[in-house]
């Protein structure tokens, strides 16, 4: 099976994770996706169940995505859509603004929303439009990607709400590093990375210990993660390994053994499915104790059992550590 999914040196696949759209909805997101300016949920509409209603929430609201792309490479896209309205509130023609509801807007690199110094874009390099309102249509088109990553907005216009069931996108995909933005760069908008969410912390890009640009994860509640969900093949195994700094690593705060629970700084945590780090881990990777309190490489292998896992950057109850980079890619190929 793994010659078949990884034979030469790029696959043919789909590169959207969850590309059904499914839930459940957690902290206004579901698994893959990130909602800005917009309130989500799984609703019934039209004869269809279990779609993604955006309702807009006020200023480009959009249900986002990063993905990794090959640039130069040229994806099919497909998604299904029923808006209430086609118009273009900018008054510009339908689909030459990101102002029309039930569009895919597509912009090259890695940030949410496209902009390259922080805040929100308000136009997409490339717009996908339905051409009809008030019923179910499938929208389709190509993108030939500029950049290794590329962020997808399907999105809901001022006043209007817009249901999305599913999105599709085909291409070459490097079959290296599962994790979109492994390095970790920012800038950090609206308290997250491009690909990454946070749970319960407060992230910023410094310099520390020799390294630039690093994310700094500080503590503000339970369960402090960095988190993203990636496509993975189930029964295939990976190599995880990520640079960490942090403090009281060997202190597991629940009283259990040393990476039995999710409870120690500076580890990552692995679940099946989407989770928003609000739960024990099924896999845990720990800090070495001759690494506490410096730069460490951790390595270990990982074999999923779903197609779609949840990758937590996880820090303690009153510690903050650092992370550098992280991958995770097939152990054989």
């Amino acid at each position: 099976m793994i010659e078949e999914l990884y034979e030469g040196d790029f696959a043919r696949d789909e590169i959207a994770v969850n590309p059904e759209l499914e839930g459940p909805v957690t902290d206004n997101a579901i698994a893959g996706w990130d909602a800005h300016n917009c309130v989500i949920d799984l609703v019934e509409q039209d004869g269809r169940t279990d779609v993604v209603q955006n309702t807009d929430a006020g200023g480009f609201s959009d249900l986002y995505t990063t993905v990794n792309t090959i640039p130069g490479a040229t994806y099919s896209i497909s998604f299904d859509v029923w808006t209430e309205s086609i118009e273009n509130t900018a008054g510009n023609d339908h689909c030459t603004s990101t102002d029309s509801n039930g569009q895919l807007a597509i912009n090259a690199g890695p940030l949410q929303l496209g902009c390259e110094t922080g805040g929100y874009c308000d136009h997409g390099e490339v717009m996908l439009c339905p051409t009809e309102a008030r019923v179910w249509t499938t929208v389709t088109g190509e993108y030939t990607a500029v950049g290794p990553m590329t962020t997808l907005r399907l999105h809901g216009e001022s006043a209007y709400t817009a249901y999305f069931d599913n999105f599709h996108m085909v291409g070459r995909t490097d079959t290296c590093n599962v994790v979109v933005n492994g390095g970790l760069k920012g800038p950090v908008v609206d308290n997250t990375l491009p690909g990454w969410e946070t749970h319960a912390s407060v992230i910023s890009i410094v310099d520390f210990e020799g390294r630039s640009g690093v994310l700094k994860n500080e503590d503000a509640g339970v369960w402090s993660d960095l988190y993203q969900s990636v496509r993975v093949h189930p029964g295939v195994e990976y190599t995880v390994s990520y640079d960490v700094h942090a403090v009281n690593s060997q202190l597991n705060t629940a009283g259990q053994g040393l990476c039995e629970s999710t409870d120690s700084n500076g580890m990552v945590a692995i679940n099946s499915g989407h989770n928003n780090g609000d739960t024990q881990a099924e896999f845990n990777m720990c800090v070495p104790a001759e690494g506490d309190g410096r730069w460490t490489t951790v390595m270990g292998t990982y074999t999923p059992t779903e197609s779609v896992v949840t990758i937590r950057l996880h820090g303690e109850a009153r510690d903050t550590v650092y992370f550098d980079r992280i991958t995770m890619t097939p152990a054989e190929r």
